[in-house]
């Protein structure tokens, strides 16, 4: 007879009633295979019921998989993290509204401002694998989605602290909102509803969405070549100017404990779209960051096929999207000085 339940077990009914995904996770960081990012398929019934009933003792922590919600996720007071200041300058500098007040998730304790925001997705707007959202609008704020990363949540233990994780009710709005207590019910449980979750504004949402604007609707019509040919296009990093686009990704990454699977997707992807624009460097930054995610990947013994599988992913995605604009130089502060090239659809 089994005895162990994991929280998996013990969660799983109350977060499908009200209206999430769930699945398990060792740690905060190592999810089932197959079930994440955006080369991820959906999870099913099946799963749910091998999860429940053939449990890994190792998988004892609970996540959502954002299908009709995001995360705003806020790194703050611990390292060099200062999210809160990074997010109320984002939204200045992008003239975004005050986020609405909204339910939050944390095990840093109803002090910290460290903790993710989650919110529905607007109203008519669809999110399935061909969505790309900025992951990493600022160094210290990551946005989780379907396709990026996942929301560790009660009744889960940080894998570092042993602090249980648990849900806030929402406070005041703002850029980030404030937050109130503990959440709990009248059973002393402590999961909202999605449908009480705040939906994101509609500016939030365009700002985020940047990628849908670059849908090549010729995508079809376009011969693709491997990596290595792709590489052998770029430019090299030039001697004394580091370009701006790049050292932004360099030193928001140069943040991280490791390179995994998401950061990998999401800022190889860009590094090989400007490279392709012909910014000087790209290629190096690509693979260096390649290299990285290959050390993590294999020292949480991540199937050997998981990487090569994203690169032919990214090198294919990068040649099927809309080039309006050729980098042909540098200011001094290594800024791009670009041409338009018009709209690109064959190669």
């Amino acid at each position: 007879m089994m005895t162990f339940r994991t929280r998996y077990m013990i969660a799983v009914g109350t977060y499908a009633d009200r209206g999430f995904t769930l699945m398990p996770v060792a740690g905060k960081s190592v999810p089932p295979i197959g079930v994440t990012g955006s080369t991820g398929r959906d999870i099913d019934t099946d799963d749910v019921s091998r999860w429940s009933n053939h449990p890994d003792p190792a998988y004892n922590n609970v996540a959502i998989r954002h299908t009709r919600t995001i995360a705003i996720d806020v790194d703050e007071g611990y390292g060099n993290k200062d999210g809160v200041a990074q997010l109320a300058k984002l939204a200045e500098r992008n003239r975004l509204p005050a986020l609405p007040a909204t339910y939050s998730s944390t095990a840093r304790g109803a002090g910290s401002g460290s903790r993710q925001y989650l919110y529905r997705v607007p109203s008519g707007e669809a999110v399935d694998a061909a969505t790309r959202l900025k992951s990493n609008p600022c160094p210290s704020v990551e946005v989780c989605y379907r396709n990026h990363r996942f929301t560790v949540a009660f009744p889960s233990k940080h894998p570092d602290t042993g602090d249980v994780y648990h849900w806030y009710l929402p406070g005041d709005a703002g850029t980030p909102p404030s937050w109130g207590d503990v959440c709990t019910d009248e059973n002393g449980g402590e999961v909202p509803e999605v449908s009480a979750l705040a939906e994101l504004p509609r500016e939030w949402w365009t700002f985020l969405s940047t990628n849908r604007q670059m849908q090549n609707p010729h995508a079809d019509r376009i011969a693709v070549t491997g990596e290595d040919d792709l590489l052998a296009l770029f430019r090299p990093a030039h001697p004394e100017v580091e370009a701006a686009p790049l050292r932004r990704i360099r030193e928001t990454v140069d943040t991280l404990s490791h390179v995994g699977h998401d950061t990998f997707f999401a800022q190889g992807l860009a590094c090989l779209e400007h490279g392709v624009e012909g910014v000087p460097g790209a290629g190096e930054l690509y693979q260096g960051l390649k290299s990285r995610c290959a050390d993590y990947l294999d020292s949480v013994g991540r199937p050997a096929d998981e990487l090569p599988r994203m690169v032919d992913e990214i090198v294919d995605r990068v040649q099927r999207r809309l080039t309006w604009r050729e980098c042909i130089g540098m200011t001094g502060s290594g800024e791009p000085v670009y041409r338009s090239t018009g709209l690109t659809f064959t190669r």
